[in-house]
């Protein structure tokens, strides 16, 4: 499951990353306020830095082959075999799955 959701995440970030939000034209994020998608570029809101644990280190290279595959916002996801504290304690949001 969570690699799932952080498969999805990178997708999601590479597609904003391919396109201009903020050059489409008027739509209903630029005119309401708070609801801007963030520009990847420079957006301290955005993350680039993902820390993903698991139990066995045969799972960090089958992750690892994974996540590379998913090209540039995939170099940035980092894993580690049962080190669950030290990625706890780097980490600004943490999602349990």
């Amino acid at each position: 499951m969570g690699v799932a959701i952080l498969s999805g995440v990178i997708a999601s970030m590479e597609s904003q990353s391919s396109e201009s939000y903020f050059s489409r034209g008027p739509n209903w994020e630029t005119h309401t306020p708070g609801t801007m998608t963030p520009a990847l570029n420079g957006d301290p809101t955005v993350p680039t830095r993902f820390l993903a644990t698991v139990n066995r280190e045969e799972s960090t290279k089958k992750l690892r082959r994974h996540f590379s595959s998913l090209g540039a916002l995939g170099s940035g996801v980092e894993i580690s075999a049962g080190k669950n504290v030290d990625a706890v304690q780097q980490s600004d949001i943490v999602i349990l799955a």
